[in-house]
């Protein structure tokens, strides 16, 4: 059996370390950046009042939030649990008010705490050891995920798990239909069987099964039906790129262990116009607020499974790759006809 050149075997081991590099990147790079941006709160309060705690939350964090007035507090708790703003602040005459929902974000509810703190210690004069507002979870999460950390350790097997989907599906089946019909069956079982694990077992998705399972059969669809297409359009380098799309872009800005509004700007405006944080998305809004801005995250969704059926039905005259060899191996053919209707005709012995 003849070994590997040299050459090859040590370009291979370079090209592996750049892309444990790129790996430890993609995943490390938002989290060491992150920052929120157009965080959504509410603010109930006196116009003079709401006008310097707008002002001061603009000069101590620019384009970090994003503030919308409301008349009263029931108008206030009504948007943070419609998911119209993250947070609200209601000022008044008694003791202020903070309205979250972690189970939108439970980060994304830290910070509103710190900040409403911060601001109404200003505003009050009360010493800062002193409780100034009180705060009420109105959509809380799970006991059994009080952090929000089951639903993130979820994400990245199911979005591997996609991957592997489509790859196998491309390169093992043959046959468009059939590998459409391979994607279906994983996805819609794997939708389910994900579905069984986070929401009665380990309790992060409660009541709300068959909701899950259809939001995950989709993402599960979409993901791998990219990989897929890609490949079939693309050649054996399609699935590479579905993937680096799907894990290194769509993974780390999916906003599964925060919120796209705690990411990198850039990070936080594309995750949730990928499937794995589109996926996100829908999860915590059919599952904690009765679907509520949910319609975004399934259009996505359901964009990715139209996109990867019609990359699968795309291949069917084979891939770039393929198509490129052949006109490769073409124009040597012809290369090599020229080259010998050229040549002398050989003189035969006497």
């Amino acid at each position: 059996m003849t070994r590997t050149p040299w050459v090859r075997a040590l370009g291979l081991g370079g090209a592996l370390a750049l892309l444990v590099a790129l790996l430890v990147t993609a995943f490390a790079w938002p989290t060491a950046h992150a920052g929120p941006h157009d965080v959504s709160v509410g603010l109930v309060a006196p116009a003079p009042v709401a006008g310097k705690v707008e002002q001061a939350l603009a000069s101590a964090a620019p384009g970090a939030f994003e503030v919308t007035t409301y008349p009263d507090a029931d108008a206030a708790r009504a948007a943070v649990t419609d998911r119209d703003v993250d947070g609200a602040l209601v000022l008044g005459a008694g003791r202020p008010q903070l309205y979250v929902a972690s189970a939108g974000s439970s980060a994304v509810a830290q910070l509103l705490e710190q900040v409403a703190t911060t601001a109404a210690t200003e505003l009050t004069g009360t010493p800062a050891a002193t409780p100034v507002v009180a705060t009420t979870d109105l959509v809380p999460l799970p006991a059994a995920d009080s952090r929000g950390t089951v639903l993130a350790a979820g994400v990245v097997p199911t979005v591997i798990g996609s991957i592997a989907i489509g790859a196998i599906a491309s390169l093992v089946v043959r046959g468009r239909a059939r590998r459409l019909a391979l994607v279906a069956v994983a996805s819609v079982g794997g939708g389910l069987l994900v579905a069984a694990v986070l929401a009665p077992w380990l309790g992060a998705l409660p009541d709300a099964y068959w909701a899950v399972a259809g939001v995950v059969a989709l993402g599960l669809a979409g993901s791998a039906l990219l990989v897929a297409g890609m490949r079939g359009v693309a050649g054996p380098a399609g699935i590479g790129i579905g993937a680096v799309v799907v894990m290194l872009v769509g993974n780390p800005s999916s906003g599964a262990a925060s919120a796209p509004d705690l990411l990198p700007t850039a990070w936080g405006v594309v995750g949730p116009l990928l499937p794995p944080g589109a996926m996100v998305e829908a999860l915590r809004a059919v599952t904690f607020f009765d679907g509520a801005h949910a319609g975004r995250a399934l259009t996505v969704l359901v964009a990715w499974v139209a996109l990867g059926v019609a990359l699968l039905r795309a291949g069917r005259r084979g891939s770039w790759a393929a198509h490129v060899a052949q006109a490769a191996h073409r124009a040597q053919l012809a290369h090599r006809h020229e080259h010998e209707a050229a040549a002398p005709a050989a003189v035969p012995a006497d």
